[in-house]
């Protein structure tokens, strides 16, 4: 058995994780960054280990969430075929997107 406090409050931490974030696999990766940064703490300086891991599991959740919502919100600028008609070189008319009339005909 090990000394670390991280290892009986891992059920915790992935619980905490996983009720911000709504996926397993997010609150996995979630624990495991929050272990990766655990071991660099100079853990003799925690008073309590158990809120230090619980404030370190919120926060990278929370980052997590961050992140994820500026992905959604980021504009891509579309493919230039998409933006403006093109002529269709099947039958020389003007179409909106890519395939035209044989797209639709399918």
């Amino acid at each position: 058995m090990t000394d670390d406090p991280f290892v009986p409050h891992r059920s915790l931490l992935f619980t905490v994780a996983y009720e911000m974030l709504g996926s397993a696999a997010d609150a996995e990766d979630v624990v495991q960054e929050t272990w990766l940064r655990w071991a660099e703490v100079d853990q003799a300086e925690v008073r309590d280990p158990r809120a230090y891991l619980v404030r370190m599991v919120t926060r990278q959740a929370l980052n997590r969430l961050r992140s994820v919502s500026r992905r959604r919100e980021e504009y891509r600028e579309p493919h230039p075929r998409w933006r403006s008609p093109y002529t269709c070189t099947a039958c020389g008319k003007e179409h909106q997107h890519p395939g035209g009339h044989e797209q639709l005909a399918r």
